[in-house]
């Protein structure tokens, strides 16, 4: 997107009626050399948009070797480097621009993008809206600047943003996708359909559309067409799990001779849910290879005993090979619910599928025990990153108080990162003391055992619910008014998982759900409920 405004506006006077009168002519060997340098941009800027991103970046550094005064290759080169994952150093290049240019507002839009990527998402809205006020239909900034409202949680306000970006631009893809989900997720199933299938009609074979589509219809409960959507993704452009070896895609049928390597993608959580197909695809084939986070080895090994296990590859080194062991076919674990998730039927009774350890359970257990009486609750507040909308997933600790307060309650920190000062203040602006073991929350099968000795996990959404769920033990997650598509988009149960109750957030904040689940706590700990944790 950034790339189809740039030359327009670092270059805005040859657009207005009239424009300028032309400087001066330079001598003849200024005039080659700012011919080379603008080639070299141009070549830059063409490279990019193919993805080369390795040749983009020589055609550009050399650009600005010639001449370091040029805002339009500065910002190009820091968004190659931002694509190589040199944040810093593009940070550096779009400051420069801006620093020759003020005022431009491709400069102010490139920031944004490089402070999004960094999670600072309303200073990146300052840059977006400076960037706006230069030129108020800067379609790129307009949909940059909703993407980051939209990750606030900010509804209404991107969709306005959206609407004035289409207007701007209203042939453009990705700003419609974008807006395709914005809709989806405000329950606009139609409109949101619309639009996407009016991309598509554009141009059929854009992945982003496809699988924007892919998570409004698994939203809905349509799997039959949603899954089918969903295998775009591996043609996304922003896809950065690439796959291991030239090995041919399984095509679904039973295989009795040869592996079939299942490759990891997304986070934690994800590799957990995919799993729950493990059991399906053991039925078809004999032998399989199964790639995972390291974190999930040990726990998967244990858990599915007749698969082979191996950790994450590791620059391109596939261990498999290594153990004399050639796949004769490979699929992604995102593609196994195609296979085995079509209907809702086929949710039924694929839990629990993971398994911890009995023994550290049961120490876990002993350890539980010596904190005294009352239910050990495990809890983790936050969920998400940046760019998976941690503002609308997570909470503050303090917002807990309620559930905190509670005598019958012993809460346990099953929170990752480091959260030492939010217990700290915990305990002294609050008076409670939250159990925390930074052993169990480092070593996920040891995570495992302790989910599997608490009396109940109550969370966000986060990668614990799909643990908790996977074993089957009970957890109650606080879901946003805007739950991620695996959620669903209504009621208390998860597909996926038997076990866990969802607790849906009605209007601002978390005071309601935090009541209800207070509310249901008590019941629980008076015995005037049957205790179906």
């Amino acid at each position: 997107m950034l790339l189809r405004f740039l030359r327009k506006l670092i270059d805005p006077v040859s657009e207005q009626p009239g424009g300028r009168r032309p400087d001066p002519q330079p001598p003849p060997s200024v005039r080659h050399a700012r011919t080379h340098t603008a080639s070299l941009v141009e070549r830059g800027r063409a490279l990019l948009a193919r993805g080369d991103l390795a040749q983009a970046r020589v055609a550009l550094e050399q650009a600005i070797d010639l001449e370091a005064g040029l805002p339009e290759a500065l910002i190009l080169l820091g968004a190659v480097y931002a694509q190589q994952g040199e944040t810093a150093r593009a940070r550096d290049r779009v400051e420069a621009a801006l620093a020759l240019s003020p005022d431009d507002p491709a400069a102010r839009n490139a920031l944004g993008n490089l402070l999004r990527i960094e999670g600072k998402l309303e200073q990146a809205i300052e840059h977006y809206r400076q960037a706006i006020a230069a030129a108020p239909r800067f379609a790129s900034a307009l949909s940059n600047c909703a993407l980051c409202l939209q990750d606030l949680g900010q509804f209404d306000l991107a969709r306005e943003y959206y609407l004035q970006a289409l207007d701007a631009e209203p042939s453009d893809p990705t700003i419609a996708t974008n807006l395709a989900g914005l809709l989806f997720d405000l329950g606009e199933f139609d409109r949101a359909i619309e639009f996407v299938d009016g991309v598509l009609a554009r141009d059929p074979q854009l992945a982003q559309a496809h699988v924007t589509k892919a998570l409004g219809l698994l939203r809905r409960g349509d799997f039959d067409r949603g899954w089918q959507e969903y295998e775009w993704r591996d043609r996304d452009a922003g896809r950065t799990q690439p796959s291991p070896g030239q090995y041919p895609l399984w095509n679904g049928e039973s295989m009795r001779a040869g592996a079939l390597l299942v490759c990891a993608e997304q986070g934690l959580g994800d590799q957990i849910m995919f799993a729950s197909c493990f059991g399906d695809l053991s039925a078809q084939v004999a032998d399989s290879i199964i790639e995972c986070d390291p974190r999930l080895s040990a726990l998967f090994a244990r858990s599915f005993p007749r698969m082979r296990i191996y950790p994450h590859r590791k620059k391109n080194v596939e261990p498999w090979l290594g153990d004399g062991i050639k796949p004769a076919a490979k699929t992604w674990a995102g593609s196994l619910p195609v296979r085995f998730r079509r209907r809702r039927e086929d949710f039924s009774a694929r839990s629990p599928f993971l398994r911890a350890d009995a023994a550290q359970i049961a120490a876990w257990r002993q350890r539980l025990q010596a904190q005294g009486p009352g239910l050990k609750v495990g809890i983790s507040w936050r969920g998400g990153t940046p760019a998976t909308r941690c503002a609308t997933r997570s909470t503050a600790l303090t917002d807990w108080a309620p559930i905190l307060h509670l005598p019958a309650v012993q809460a346990v920190n099953l929170q990752y990162g480091n959260c030492r000062d939010e217990l700290a203040r915990s305990e002294q602006t609050l008076g409670v003391r939250i159990a925390d073991w930074s052993d169990a929350l480092s070593n996920y099968d040891q995570t495992a055992a302790l989910v599997c000795a608490l009396d109940l996990i109550v969370c966000v959404q986060t990668s614990v619910v799909h643990l908790a769920g996977a074993l089957g033990r009970p957890a109650w997650v606080l879901v946003p008014r805007i739950a991620e598509w695996r959620y669903g988009d209504a009621g208390e149960s998860m597909i996926w998982y038997p076990s866990v109750r969802l607790f849906r957030q009605h209007g601002e904040g978390w005071h309601g759900t935090i009541a209800r689940i207070r509310s249901e706590l008590m019941r629980l700990s008076d015995g005037t409920r049957p205790a179906h944790i």
